[in-house]
């Protein structure tokens, strides 16, 4: 998680707190010093250190396509590794929800999961574009284990219309769009999850 992930969650996890909720919140290095940072003294927060995930964006020329199929398989690993984890703090803590900022492994059958997240459809680097099928079967198959997803935005009208012509999108996964610096401001859209 960046500083960015850190700049739109906080105003949900303060609306979370002044609503009497109690956090365990999961992040890692200079994000996880700034969440401790901005939430000190708040007695509702518990801290856990878990990895972030690799970087996919790196290299130059051929090295890039190098770096980036290694680093999704680095990347399958860690939500693999995610998933485990979040069964062993579901079974420890028993939360009532579940949101994840850009964390596809963080979701629990059990547990209303709602992921956050901006990276709807991952594009692949020119030579990879014959495999953007699978890669957008991947994606769908991600999202697919959240109940919702929500959508930072600025002109939600937009955004919604654009989602739809996504097809693999409008008709398998709930979206509903966050205007930022409004957590409370949903718009959502038609579609539904299938069951």
């Amino acid at each position: 998680m960046g500083f960015g992930h850190v700049q739109r969650s906080l105003p949900l996890i303060r609306r979370l707190l002044l609503d009497g909720a109690r956090l365990s919140l999961v992040s890692d290095g200079d994000a996880l010093v700034a969440l401790r940072r901005e939430l000190a003294g708040h007695e509702a927060v518990e801290f856990i250190a878990f990895p972030d995930y690799p970087p996919l964006q790196r290299g130059a020329g051929i090295a890039h396509y190098w770096y980036f199929l290694t680093d999704l398989l680095r990347l399958a690993r860690r939500l693999r590794q995610e998933k485990s984890f979040t069964d062993r703090l579901v079974a420890e803590i028993r939360p009532h929800i579940i949101i994840a900022d850009g964390r596809f492994g963080f979701h629990a059958p059990s547990v209303p999961s709602f992921l956050i997240c901006h990276q709807i459809r991952l594009i692949l680097p020119p030579l990879l574009r014959p495999f953007q099928l699978i890669a957008d079967t991947i994606q769908l198959n991600l999202l697919r284990r959240f109940d919702r997803v929500l959508v930072p935005d600025f002109a939600p009208a937009d955004m919604l219309a654009l989602l739809r012509t996504v097809f693999w999108i409008s008709c398998c996964v709930q979206v509903a769009l966050i205007q930022r610096g409004d957590p409370s401001a949903m718009s959502s859209s038609n579609a539904e999850v299938p069951p």
